[in-house]
């Protein structure tokens, strides 16, 4: 969730993973980009297993890892390994961690450490150590979490299933002006079909950006006005917390997946320093779906993925767009 939310009222059903799944050969296509091949079937369906794909799919899954292997250099063989089951498996959980992770992080959002260990104490005296366990059904219902249900998620996942509908909708390609939209859609309905009645949990800096007379015809320039206005100040998470979908999209092409990262970021929050937070986290997870620092043991090289994606990310800091 972004800085200090308003108080839209959300009636949204608790979270059921379910809701999230969707055919083997539909997240492939989406991690390839070929969008344009995904099966328009409900998101419940139950997976299939990769063997019973059918021939074009298959077709083309090999000629994007030739297209890839040859974009990144990857080894032919790690990159199938990557390419197969552990990448559905991994877009998955790039999905599935945002929402889980949202609503686990519900727990203690806004709270100071001292604030966390009085209201959770009793999981035990190493909170915020491997040792926590925190559970949707310790969720303290005080006056800033009454206002979602056991496991729901918030604004933060929200946000990002309407960039991958946007990624959807447009073959792969991040439509700003779509994207813009839809934000503003989802603030005044939420997402109705979950029983909402209103996007909640939005930060000031995403309400004056979508309050500004020209959102819906440069969503950028919006937000540069309001960042501007702030004293080239606000730099708050609003960004960041919806954008891990945009590193599985295309993850083999990384200059696209910076591109997108940015153009959407910009949307809402134009500081620098948002747009480096972004490009940070697709980055750390395109990296590790193409398999460049995974290492003999099956393992990844976390340190390595943080060094490249902290030196890319870094370069949008010296970026003067005042």
């Amino acid at each position: 969730m972004e800085d200090t939310p308003t108080g839209l009222e959300s009636g949204k059903e608790e979270f059921k993973a379910t809701e999230l799944e969707s055919e083997n050969k539909n997240h492939e296509n989406i991690a390839e980009g070929n969008v344009s091949n995904i099966e328009d079937e409900p998101a419940t369906k139950s997976t299939t297993d990769a063997t019973e794909m059918d021939t074009s799919n298959s077709e083309l899954r090999n000629a994007g890892q030739e297209s890839s292997i040859k974009e990144t250099g990857i080894d032919k063989v790690d990159y199938e390994d990557v390419l197969s089951e552990k990448l559905i498996d991994q877009v998955k959980g790039v999905i599935y961690g945002n929402c889980i992770g949202d609503a686990v992080g519900l727990l203690t959002e806004f709270m100071s450490k001292e604030q966390a260990r009085m209201v959770y104490g009793s999981v035990g005296k190493h909170f915020f150590t491997k040792d926590i366990n925190l559970e949707y059904e310790m969720k303290s219902n005080d006056s800033h979490r009454i206002r979602w249900v056991q496991g729901d998620w918030t604004d933060d996942s929200d946000q990002m299933i309407l960039i991958l509908q946007t990624l959807l909708e447009r073959d792969g390609q991040f439509d700003k002006m779509l994207f813009a939209n839809k934000m503003l859609t989802w603030c005044r309905k939420g997402f109705p079909e979950l029983g909402d009645s209103g996007g909640m949990g939005r930060g000031m800096t995403t309400v004056k950006v979508l309050e500004h007379p020209d959102y819906l015809t440069d969503p950028h320039q919006a937000a540069h006005d309001i960042w501007v206005k702030s004293g080239y100040f606000v730099a708050p998470n609003g960004g960041v917390m919806r954008t891990s979908i945009l590193g599985t999209m295309q993850y083999h092409d990384l200059p696209k997946v910076i591109e997108n990262t940015k153009n959407a970021c910009k949307v809402t929050h134009a500081d620098p320093r948002c747009v480096a937070s972004c490009v940070a986290v697709t980055m750390a997870i395109a990296l590790t779906l193409q398999g460049k620092y995974k290492m003999k043991s099956g393992e990844y090289d976390v340190d390595e993925i943080t060094k490249e994606a902290h030196a890319t990310a870094e370069q949008e800091l010296e970026k003067n767009e005042h």
